[in-house]
């Protein structure tokens, strides 16, 4: 078992990643609840959190041709209080992209960062 200290780790990301943040970031998640009544329309509530992060072209190590293509954008990110759910979109300085494929550093435990294509 390791006793590598994953929150230290985190806290060095999140003061690398708010001192070289660049644009405005946002992640969004649209929710659907039904009506209060079963004859009154689905709500719909949208959740939004500022992340602070980087903007970069996707690694090439990333680029697989079907799933991720040459001209996706890489955000690498601090984890946000909401989490990440399949379905959540990312507003970069106002231009609306689409998460591809989000992954969690580490992959196992508490997350210190995340890595999202988008496109």
């Amino acid at each position: 078992m390791s006793r590598f200290d994953y929150s230290r780790l985190r806290a060095t990301g999140d003061r690398l990643l708010t001192r070289f943040a660049q644009g405005n970031i946002v992640l969004s998640r649209t929710t659907t609840a039904p009506g209060a009544n079963r004859w009154e329309d689905p709500v719909e509530a949208t959740q939004t959190e500022t992340l602070r992060g980087v903007v970069e072209g996707v690694a090439a190590a990333f680029v697989d041709g079907s799933t991720v293509l040459a001209t996706d954008l890489q955000v690498t990110c601090a984890p946000p209080s909401m989490g990440i759910q399949p379905g959540d979109t990312l507003t970069i300085d106002g231009k609306s992209v689409t998460i591809i494929s989000p992954r969690a550093e580490p992959a196992a435990g508490p997350p210190a960062a995340y890595v999202l294509i988008v496109r």
